[in-house]
């Protein structure tokens, strides 16, 4: 019962985020949301087709899907639109270093509870520090991604402003 409550609050949590990240500007976020769908959910399946990990709980897709839905597919996806949202693009080395070690230390405290507190995740072949890693290369991952697919935009966009 506690691991369904943890997955109905992560999954609403993670909406209500979602909504209020996305308010602004809806379309980057909605880009970054599915290019991190779609990293997560090969990545996910991965790890989980090789029993690296192992997701006894899970709400959605008990059956037909080894990975878990709920963090792949809703949870850590927003949390990357959050990440992205707020990141500090102006700022110098030591600011963005520590950006990526507070967001992928938050997650990383969680999945340790996780661990800890409940049987919705099983490390068989994994450890944290893995976790850390791909994490992190998964926030860079959406950075690029994201100043890749909207650097046309910004340049007229930058263009027009300076013109004014």
């Amino acid at each position: 019962m506690k691991e369904k409550s943890i997955l109905i609050i992560s999954i609403v949590t993670s909406i209500v985020l979602f909504l209020l990240a996305a308010k602004k500007n809806i379309r980057r976020s909605t880009v970054v949301l599915f290019f991190v769908q779609s990293y997560a959910w090969i990545s996910g399946l991965i790890v989980a087709e090789f029993n690296l990990i192992k997701y006894p709980k899970k709400l959605i897709f008990k059956k037909s899907y080894k990975g878990s839905f709920e963090f792949e597919h809703i949870v850590f996806p927003v949390y990357c639109v959050m990440f992205n949202r707020f990141y500090p693009h102006m700022k110098n080395g030591f600011i963005k270093s520590s950006y990526y070690a507070g967001f992928t230390s938050f997650i990383i405290l969680l999945e340790a509870y996780a661990l800890k507190k409940t049987r919705s995740i099983k490390l068989i072949h994994w450890k944290l520090w893995i976790s850390a890693l791909t994490i992190s290369a998964t926030f860079y991952c959406s950075i690029a991604f994201e100043k890749w697919v909207f650097k046309p935009f910004d340049k007229a966009k930058n263009k027009s402003i300076s013109s004014s």
